[in-house]
């Protein structure tokens, strides 16, 4: 991708976020962990064009396509954290019904299922659409940037719970 199709993405993009800001502070908006994740999403495509160097063609494809099967992804994994959740409130009870237990295990299997669908639409649409060289690219950038993330998390609970013991040494008397 050239250096003036970058530039524009990349405004286009800053442009989005504060007005996504804006939107999200009025009522029944997306949660802020919602926003991080559109966020995150936005980071990892815009970084992807880069690595891959996607022709200005290649970006009006591929950015509106994946952004929408990542979207549609995170509804999913919503549904399943919530399935999760009632999951674990059914076992927690002091006689679990089995039937519920088993139901709940089926959505969470099913749910799991289309985010693996998801992935792999993801997936076959990158294969139509970039050259051999750029998906061999994709395929390093995805488990680089996951790796990356990765660490990058742990760095930041790392932080928080030094963080965290320092306020409760600083609690503790003299």
């Amino acid at each position: 991708m050239n250096r003036k199709a970058f530039l524009a993405l990349a405004i286009a993009l800053l442009a989005v976020f504060p007005l996504a800001a804006l939107a999200q502070e009025e009522p029944g908006a997306p949660a802020p962990q919602s926003r991080t994740q559109e966020n995150l999403v936005a980071f990892k495509l815009l970084r992807m064009t880069q690595v891959l160097e996607l022709t200005e063609e290649q970006t009006t494809k591929v950015y509106p396509t994946v952004m929408r099967l990542e979207k549609e992804k995170h509804a999913i994994l919503k549904g399943l954290n919530t399935e999760m959740r009632g999951l674990r409130e059914l076992l927690r009870t002091e006689k679990p019904e089995e039937p519920k237990i088993l139901a709940a295990v089926d959505n969470i299997n099913k749910m799991r299922q289309m985010v693996r669908q998801k992935d792999e639409e993801v997936e076959q649409f990158l294969r139509k659409n970039l050259t051999v060289a750029q998906y061999a690219k994709y395929t390093l950038f995805m488990v680089d940037f996951y790796r990356g993330l990765s660490e990058s998390l742990d760095r930041a609970r790392r932080f928080r719970d030094q963080n965290l013991r320092k306020k409760e040494l600083e609690r503790l008397p003299h």
